[in-house]
């Protein structure tokens, strides 16, 4: 869903009505949208839950441009409670959402019955800058952070984006990347209540979790942790890791859960009420036995793949570093499940490979930047392939956030601030001297450590200093890509 920043600096909300959080529909500016805001533009695509196109104020009025989503008309058999409902839920989510690595909700108008979303305009999607092929590993670094950062605090105020994948990322010219389309996004923690599981398949086949096709209810804060960590993949391979996150049906995914049995185990359960047995080196490991991963044909659009088919990790980095990345042979992402809720830029479909397709990164036209991203170029074979692909000091932090079991998958406050040290004003379990409203005795699970147990975050991810900061030195450059290159004189209109 293309919503995105001007580029014409933050002096906007000195002219329009700067919105505070918007609780229902009737608090919708009234107004004609065209004589508050300006000239319409072009459409930047249009889907199940309605049409973006940019609209941009007169010169004498700074000229600034803006993304304008119109919500879909009421569905026949809809209610109006019913579509009030969920024209709110969006809308409304997004007025609240205050950060800079989060798209901004400039107001929400009601013209003749219709209702509008005035968001802020970035003009760049990280899709075709990833695609592109010429971001160097300090960039990557950066959007890493970024997103990680924002992320981090929609599930500090107990939201959950939900379908996080490279098309809801867009970049503004400043470099400061920011998140978009909370048209699936769920709340799972009220403050002082128990947190809320999610249910339903959300989200696009690659980046989704295993556990979403898996159980009936799963926390939907770890799913986007693992959504973020596949993003991080696909910024340094361009390559999906595997089609869908279904041992059954995926021979790469098979292969990854074959290849990290450690990755599958339940953390040990503990028990608050009597001390810890001592630690033996002898007898039987506590490993938890896993049902076999559910198939996903019901909800995907992904291609069967045989379940006897075999495929070694091995084999797949072996392919990975052996042939040339001419994105030949591509997969088309598939969307997800439910109806789209987001229009896609130009409408059109995305094409990237994944990683059992036989590729890898080609060097850049020699008048462009030396590629300094981290695609391995000798066989590192073993069970921990997919991660020596990975720069050597983002794997830690990589591997805690692909944990096949939930539970032990870390957070991102794990990351960034330390485990155990996420804010207790959600919360409210006893651990955080705090009493919850329904909360269970004893620690929640984020508080739910010793503090042996207890560290600092990773030091990696901590030590990237992105564009947002604005002590930043600048120590790198981003790469730019207009989606419609060849027509920019006439982008607008």
């Amino acid at each position: 869903s293309p919503t995105h920043k001007s580029t014409h600096g933050s002096h906007h909300h000195n002219q329009t009505a700067a919105h505070g959080p918007v609780l229902s529909l009737s608090e919708a500016t009234h107004a004609h949208l065209s004589k508050k805001y300006g000239k319409w533009g072009r459409v930047l695509g249009s889907g199940a839950g309605g049409t973006v196109r940019l609209i941009k104020s007169s010169t004498k009025n700074g000229g600034t441009i803006y993304a304008v989503k119109e919500f879909r008309p009421k569905r026949v058999g809809e209610s109006e409670k019913e579509y009030q409902k969920k024209v709110t839920a969006e809308f409304c989510v997004g007025s609240t959402l205050k950060h800079p690595n989060i798209i901004e909700t400039v107001d929400i108008v009601s013209d003749h019955g219709h209702y509008y979303e005035v968001m802020e305009y970035a003009p760049y999607d990280l899709f075709s800058v990833v695609m592109s092929g010429k971001m160097a590993r300090p960039e990557i670094y950066c959007v890493f952070r970024q997103i990680c950062d924002g992320v981090e605090y929609l599930h500090s105020i107990g939201l959950a984006h939900r379908d996080l994948k490279l098309d809801n990322c867009v970049m503004t010219e400043q470099n400061v990347v920011k998140i978009i389309d909370f048209g699936t996004a769920t709340v799972f923690h009220y403050p002082g209540k128990q947190q809320t599981k999610a249910t339903g398949i959300v989200g696009s086949d690659p980046y989704l979790a295993p556990e979403v096709l898996r159980e009936d209810s799963y926390d939907p804060r770890k799913t986007d942790v693992w959504s973020v960590a596949i993003i991080f993949m696909c910024m340094v391979l361009r390559r999906f890791p595997w089609t869908i996150p279904d041992a059954k049906t995926d021979p790469s995914f098979r292969s990854f859960v074959h290849a990290h049995p450690d990755l599958c185990e339940k953390p040990p359960v503990k028990d608050h009420h009597h001390p810890p047995a001592p630690a033996s080196d002898s007898g039987p490991k506590n490993i938890a036995v896993r049902e076999p991963l559910r198939s996903a044909s019901t909800s995907t659009n992904a291609t069967d793949v045989d379940s006897s088919a075999s495929s070694s990790f091995d084999s797949t980095v072996s392919s990975l570093m052996s042939a040339p990345s001419d994105c030949g042979t591509s997969l088309t992402i598939p969307r997800s499940n439910e109806s789209d809720p987001e229009p896609k830029i130009g409408g059109e479909k995305r094409h990237v490979p994944t990683a059992n397709v036989a590729t890898t990164t080609k060097n850049v036209a020699s008048h462009t930047r030396t590629r300094t991203d981290s695609v391995a170029t000798t066989h590192g074979g073993g069970a921990d392939s997919i991660f020596r692909l990975l720069p050597r000091e983002s794997r830690s932090a990589i591997r805690r956030m692909m944990h096949v079991e939930p539970t032990a998958r870390c957070t991102l406050t794990d990351l960034l601030k330390g485990k155990g040290k996420s804010s207790s004003l959600l919360c409210g379990c006893a651990a955080s001297g705090k009493s919850g409203i329904d909360t269970p005795p004893g620690p929640c699970q984020d508080h739910d450590c010793s503090p042996e147990e207890e560290d600092d975050g990773d030091e990696w991810l901590k030590g990237i200093h992105s564009c947002t900061d604005s002590n930043c030195k600048g120590d790198h450059t981003h790469i730019k890509v207009v989606v419609d290159d060849k027509h920019h004189k006439k982008r607008f209109f």
